[in-house]
């Protein structure tokens, strides 16, 4: 497990509410090889002139959703972050810059989870899945935990990228859920404030909700954790992936405890999204486009 933990100085801020955010990067590469990138990054067709290209154009995405926290997923290294962070720190205000960061994956994986914030984040820790075929570890995401210390406030995130659908995964993902629901469950029942997101590679409706309908329920191992999803609070139709030509909401904003939620929206105008109406993913071939996946953005309030 590799976990990197960034910080940089800066003014103490304080807020009364908190603006996050999450974005899937779709396979985000540095330019270096180093033997665990997917197949096609490998070739002549991934340049660093393509990959500083796409830094660029990243670092301006970023800048637009404007989040003070944002998760981010399918960063490849820590490499990326610094990369990212020298780019829009050119020529940005000083108090609008993410001075924080934090990043983790699994020893020897493709790409991982990372953080970003203009709070101090502190006590960062991973909660990692044990699932074994034939008795070999299967590849799985860690979940990050870190505390973002908002002035005199503290909320607690979680970054997820859980498995995806492809090939079944399943099984992997409810693992995640039991993850999630007793980290999740032990903060906002401490009295404190938690926030879940990422890509969960599972549609809304394909979780559970309590009996009022209000709430999804995250299911443990025996106990179950009962938080708000974002989307409920959606005023339009759509998603944030599309499948086929169809939206899917599989990446996600959950919260509980100490928070309430001021307001949310998928950032479906550009350069998120392509003239077809669907998100701007990236293309290899001609180094246009941003990702398949949109931008969630939610405000909260502190109680």
């Amino acid at each position: 497990m590799r976990c990197l933990f960034l910080l940089f100085l800066c003014f103490p801020m304080f807020a009364h509410s908190l603006t996050i955010a999450t974005w899937n990067m779709q396979t985000f590469f540095d330019a270096e090889t180093c033997g665990t990138e997917y197949r096609e990054f490998k070739g002549e067709r991934w340049t660093r002139d393509a990959y500083e290209r796409r830094v660029r154009s990243a670092s301006e995405a970023l800048k637009k959703i404007g989040a003070d926290v944002i998760v981010l997923e399918e960063v490849e290294n820590e490499g990326v972050l610094f990369d990212l962070f020298n780019e829009y720190a050119a020529g940005f205000s000083a108090k609008k810059i993410w001075r924080y960061a934090c990043f983790a994956s699994e020893k020897g994986a493709s790409i991982g989870v990372a953080v970003i914030s203009r709070f101090a984040l502190e006590n960062v820790r991973t909660h990692c899945v044990d699932i074994r075929t034939n008795g070999a570890q299967s590849s799985v995401r860690p979940i990050v935990e870190v505390d973002v210390k908002a002035g005199k406030r503290t909320v607690t995130v979680f970054a997820n990228h859980w498995k995806s659908k492809l090939g079944g995964g399943e099984n992997i993902r409810r693992a995640q859920e039991q993850s999630l629901s007793f980290a999740f469950g032990r903060r906002i029942h401490s009295g404190g404030a938690a926030v879940a997101c990422g890509d969960f590679n599972s549609d809304l409706a394909q979780f559970l909700r309590d009996e009022s309908g209000e709430k999804i329920v995250l299911r443990g191992k025996t106990d179950c954790t009962s938080v708000f999803s974002a989307w409920d609070f959606a005023h339009a139709d759509g998603g944030s992936y599309a499948f086929k030509g169809k939206w899917e909401r599989i990446d996600h904003i959950f919260f509980a405890g100490a928070v309430e939620l001021c307001a949310f929206k998928v950032l479906a105008e550009p350069p998120f999204i392509a003239p077809n109406g669907f998100p701007a993913r990236f293309s290899l071939f001609s180094h246009s486009g941003l990702s398949d996946h949109l931008p969630l953005c939610a405000t909260l309030d502190f109680l």
